[in-house]
């Protein structure tokens, strides 16, 4: 995270950055579940949220309401970017590589699932009962 300053600082979105935002503001994990929700928190909370989720070694350096003074408006879309990604829900978290396909058949055998499914029991009875 670098804020207006200039100054990069690590950060970590963790369980103890949640308890961290609890004891301050009173925020709970169960307001992180609505998306709506969790935006008007860190919106109206954003320096706090900053100050939670700094490592220890700059949380010391700083109190949460240092951080106000080191966001400046022209930088709020980037800062506000960077701590989304923090969070995990921004756009420069990594994605996870597309599962491989599995193959329908092996050596001319066709693999179980490979077919799509019957719509009901009875299409499965009658489609393998041999009559």
């Amino acid at each position: 995270m670098t804020l207006s300053d200039g100054e990069p600082r690590e950060m970590r979105f963790t369980f103890g950055t949640l308890e961290r935002i609890r004891e301050h503001a009173g925020i709970e994990l169960e307001d992180f579940r609505d998306k709506a929700r969790m935006a008007q928190l860190v919106t109206r909370n954003l320096p706090l949220f900053i100050w939670a989720a700094l490592t220890a070694e700059y949380r010391a350096q700083l109190k949460p309401s240092d951080i106000g003074d080191l966001i400046d408006f022209e930088d709020l879309p980037r800062i506000t970017e960077q701590l989304m990604a923090a969070m995990g829900g921004g756009p420069e978290r990594p994605t996870e590589p597309a599962a491989e396909t599995a193959p329908a058949a092996v050596n001319g055998s066709p693999l179980i699932g490979a077919e799509p499914l019957p719509e009901s029991i009875g299409d499965f009875v009658t489609a393998n009962s041999g009559g």
